[in-house]
């Protein structure tokens, strides 16, 4: 009964101080995921961080999220391949309670540079997902989601969709 009382006092003197003020989410994801278009397909894992973000609480239930991404690849006999990707996600969380498990839908805009051999070209693309974060301590959280993006086809490249599980690590401010 004790416990109880503890933990239900923690949570609610936790819920106050986020009320007062809005805290900046930092975080760290990995990623592992399929893409396919222009007739080929290509599977990839990367880890441990693929992506650096940057959540702004905007209220309860609403964030933006600018994060940063890069992806680096030397294959034998080839040229090293580089993305370099900018992206502007906006998050809806279903439950504002952030002392427990808190399911949120993502839609995104991205801007991807890409390189091989001393060129390189632009592409956008925009996407979304599903996902939950999972209290672990006070201020840090663990992330799974679950996310499908579309890169649009240009005079340099072709038009890709990629389905991809995204986990990682989040540190809330305050």
């Amino acid at each position: 009964m004790l416990a109880l009382a503890l933990s239900w006092r923690y949570a609610y003197s936790y819920r106050a101080r986020l009320a007062q003020t809005k805290p900046i989410e930092l975080g760290l994801q990995a990623a592992a995921g399929v893409s396919f278009g222009g007739g080929s397909s290509l599977v990839q894992a990367v880890v441990p961080v693929q992506t650096v973000r940057v959540g702004f609480v905007t209220t309860d239930q609403l964030s933006i999220e600018p994060a940063v991404s890069l992806v680096f690849a030397k294959p034998e006999d080839v040229d090293a391949i580089y993305e370099l990707g900018f992206t502007l996600s906006g998050l809806y969380h279903f439950v504002p309670d952030v002392t427990r498990a808190q399911p949120y839908l993502r839609g995104q805009g991205q801007v991807v540079l890409a390189g091989s051999g001393g060129e390189s070209v632009s592409q956008l693309g925009v996407g979304g997902g599903l996902g939950v974060k999972i209290p672990i301590v006070e201020r840090l959280v663990f992330r799974l989601e679950g996310s499908y993006g579309h890169r649009f086809e240009n005079d340099d490249l072709v038009g890709m969709d990629t389905v991809a599980g995204l986990f990682g690590f989040s540190f809330f401010t305050r």
